[in-house]
């Protein structure tokens, strides 16, 4: 039995711990200050968030304004420069249960297979187990440093200088950590048949991320519904329309026969998920951290649910029975683009100020606060001319996916 009230959980947003070389935007910020000031940029201290523990603290009280939550996931940005937790931000986690250190850990895949190269891949979230982790500090729910030094040893291919996206989502199915992949369609630029591969083997995906707009939902939602008719369904195909060999990336017809061909016959090294349940999380870095969250349905009975319940049920609970039963929902909506690109603006004004010993008098100061969010909004739409690419290549390959499914599952699918 499930209880009637639902909690409301923040299960992505940032601290001050995405700092410096953890932040995907590090080397952006770094060219843009040398190309200021003629000199190394060693010293610049760029953070990606400006929120602090304390700040945390005050959004599980809320009241006055504040937003408010009842669990809280850090999912700071982690990669293979991250060595140590804030201090601050785990003693936050040990003495309130209600707030879980986690991750987004960076990711490469190989691209195109068996080549030895390496490009950027959607991220992770991982949010631990339902056992309290051990930090200098005291004990929390998440992970610790310790765990995030053995993925870095242990899901690094030699050749690559970042850790592999399957080996990671397999660390975390091995070890019962629960985990989701983040804004899939956004912010890389790995080839849909990959991407594919990576959503469609993990349980968890970040539909709804606050710092995208409603077009990546969109698709998401209709890849997930599709994926769980055909999972649930097998016999559903018109076998004719399946193919098994790896297709051209560009090949919205052939990307659906292999992907056809995934869903109802997978490979025995591959994982495929028993189910896809759509979530969400705000993604904030400055402020409205639960512009998205995720309402949890915790089972019933004595005492207060909270993080250990939730992390049992994404590990151990069927996906059907979490769909049927609806025990995560999301709750808010993304971003546009206008959105993003302020927030990043505000960001870069934020360090600049914070730096200002960097700079020798007011010209170069100003001369970053242009330079660095020119810089930094032509990431941005080079990012979003690609997700809007795949996309665009994501509904060829679905609409030629339920084409081929049988009439009555066609409907169900589609709705």
């Amino acid at each position: 039995m499930r209880s009637d009230r639902r909690l409301a959980a923040i299960t992505h947003c940032h601290s001050v711990q995405s700092n410096n070389r953890a932040s995907p935007l590090d080397g952006l910020i770094r060219r843009a200050v040398e190309r200021v000031t003629g000199e190394p940029a060693d010293t610049f201290d760029w953070t990606e968030s400006l929120t602090t523990a304390d700040e945390i603290a005050r959004v599980l009280r809320g009241g006055e304004g504040r937003a408010n939550a009842d669990l809280i996931f850090v999912t700071d940005h982690v990669n293979e420069s991250v060595h140590a937790l804030d201090p601050d931000l785990v003693s936050l986690a040990v003495a309130e249960p209600r707030i879980a250190l986690g991750a987004e850990i960076q990711t490469v895949i190989e691209s195109p297979p068996g080549s030895g190269a390496y490009l950027d891949a959607p991220e992770v979230l991982i949010y631990g187990g339902p056992d309290r982790v051990r930090s200098p500090g005291g004990w929390h729910y998440g992970v610790s440093a310790e765990i995030l030094g053995d993925i870095q040893r242990t899901c690094r291919p030699a050749t690559a200088r970042r850790i592999e996206l399957h080996r990671v989502l397999g660390y975390c199915r091995a070890r019962g950590f629960a985990h989701a992949i983040s804004h899939p369609l956004d912010g890389h630029f790995v080839e849909l048949p990959e991407v594919l591969r990576a959503i469609s083997s993990c349980r968890f995906i970040e539909a709804v991320n606050g710092g995208y707009g409603s077009d990546s939902t969109r698709r998401l939602l209709r890849y997930i519904a599709l994926h769980n008719e055909i999972v649930a369904r097998p016999g559903g195909r018109r076998a004719a329309r399946a193919g098994a060999g790896e297709p051209p990336p560009g090949d919205g017809a052939a990307i659906a026969r292999w992907l056809t061909h995934r869903l109802t016959s997978p490979r025995a090294h591959e994982h495929l998920a028993d189910g896809l349940v759509p979530w969400g999380g705000s993604d904030a870095h400055l402020g409205r951290y639960d512009r998205v969250c995720m309402l949890y349905r915790p089972p019933g009975g004595r005492g207060t649910p909270g993080i250990p319940e939730m992390t049992r049920d994404m590990v151990l609970t069927p996906a059907c029975e979490l769909l049927e039963d609806r025990v995560f929902e999301i709750e808010g909506r993304g971003n546009g683009l206008a959105s993003v690109v302020g927030e990043v603006l505000r960001l870069v004004v934020a360090n600049a100020r914070r730096n200002a010993s960097t700079f020798r008098g007011f010209r170069s100061f100003t001369r970053l606060v242009t330079l660095a969010p020119y810089l930094a909004t032509q990431e941005i739409l080079r990012d979003r001319r690609q997700s809007l690419r795949l996309g665009a290549l994501l509904d060829e390959v679905l609409d030629d996916m339920e084409a081929g499914l049988e009439p009555s599952t066609a409907g169900r699918a589609a709705a």
